[in-house]
């Protein structure tokens, strides 16, 4: 196998990583509201693996650097942290969930400032579909999935 179908395949592998904890990640948040650690740890890991085999190859140019994604991981994190802190302290119940914070964080580390839009995203599909519904709360992970997918495939094909 020659070195470049070798780094495809390294690719597709560690695509298919983020896809299956993404798919584990919600089918168990749908099912008891809580979005394991270990899901978010392969989630970064993977997501820190693929951005630095960017940045070795130069491929996939239009997402972006691993330090520009770490750094929009660290600041997902850190305001998640904060708004969610203030939420509960201002209504007194919880709003988003830390996990839902931590799985964010943990895809912005793979897709770096794709991030937002993917979330914004994520929050208005969730809404919408509850309020459908007709249920005051919903589990997030399985739509931040669908929209941080979505959003890697606009990235590479951009």
């Amino acid at each position: 196998m020659s070195p470049h179908a070798a780094t495809h395949v390294l690719y597709l592998l560690l695509a298919c990583g983020l896809g299956a904890a993404g798919v584990f990640a919600s089918v168990r948040d749908a099912r008891t509201r809580t979005i394991p650690n270990a899901c978010c740890g392969a989630i970064c890991l993977l997501g820190l693996a693929l951005c630095c085999l960017r940045a070795l190859t130069g491929a996939l140019p239009a997402l972006p650097t691993p330090i520009s994604c770490a750094t929009v991981a660290v600041a997902t994190l850190l305001l998640g942290v904060a708004a969610e802190g203030a939420y509960r302290a201002v209504s007194g119940r919880v709003g988003l969930g830390l996990g839902d914070v931590k799985y964010m964080a943990a895809w912005a580390c793979a897709l770096g400032w794709w991030v937002v839009p993917a979330l914004a995203a994520a929050c208005l599909s969730g809404a919408l579909y509850a309020c459908t519904r007709r249920e005051r709360t919903f589990a997030m992970a399985p739509w931040l999935t669908l929209a941080f997918a979505c959003a890697f495939v606009v990235a590479l094909f951009r």
